[in-house]
């Protein structure tokens, strides 16, 4: 929202573009994070389990909900 306000002198639909990117862009370094994550449990030595508390469900909720954004 402050690409919006600071650079009141580009047009609007380069300002939507580069906002979408930077969207884009976090999501995908938010998804490898993911995987980093899952892939850190399934690998250790014994496994720790994935999803088990509740900042592990809330995490992953806020991560689908900035997803469908």
């Amino acid at each position: 929202m402050l690409i919006y306000r600071a650079r009141r002198s580009i047009r609007k639909r380069r300002l939507k573009l580069l906002h979408g990117g930077i969207m884009i862009f976090t999501l995908v370094l938010t998804i490898i994070a993911l995987v980093a994550v899952f892939d850190t449990h399934n690998y250790a030595t014994p496994p720790i389990p994935n999803m088990y508390t509740l900042h592990s469900w809330i995490g992953l909720t806020s991560v689908i909900l900035f997803a469908c954004q």
